[in-house]
């Protein structure tokens, strides 16, 4: 006879509420791009706000990042997308209120962004100051224009 571990209702809500997110996301996100959810609870990360502008040579992606070390933040790009990730100096707690929230615990901030064009992440530079990132991404150069004599 095998032993089972029981699991807990919350870890069973977990399980298919993560199943119902793929089936989403591979049903429906071609069609209409999904935000994925701010945390993930069972990997202790949480995604911080950004905002993502253009201008006529750059992408530029601010990303909110409060209690972080500059020498702790982890940037990687390539041409489509740019993935931030940083430890925080203290973990952020939440406190259940109510009968269905749980305490969560968070320690690191991670987010993957897509860019809505194609950017030469080599001659990327990113910047940090007062908890705010900015990343500044010039765009991909796909010709160039010829003048006429």
């Amino acid at each position: 006879m095998s032993t089972r571990k029981r699991r807990s209702i919350f870890e069973l809500f977990e399980e298919i509420r993560n199943q119902i997110n793929r089936m989403f996301e591979e049903v429906f996100e071609p069609i209409f791009p999904l935000e994925t959810p701010m945390s993930d609870v069972s990997r202790r990360e949480l995604q911080p706000l950004t905002h993502v502008s253009e201008t006529a040579e750059n992408i530029i992606v601010t990303v909110d990042l409060p209690c972080v070390r500059k020498e702790d933040i982890k940037i990687n790009a390539t041409e489509n997308m740019v993935k931030v990730e940083a430890p925080m100096k203290e973990c952020v707690k939440f406190s259940p209120y109510g009968t269905i929230q749980k305490e969560a615990e968070f320690d690191v901030f991670k987010k993957t962004i897509r860019l809505p064009v194609a950017v030469e992440p080599k001659k990327a530079k990113a910047r940090f100051k007062s908890g705010i990132l900015e990343i500044v991404l010039p765009k991909k150069t796909v010709g160039f224009r010829i003048p006429v004599e």
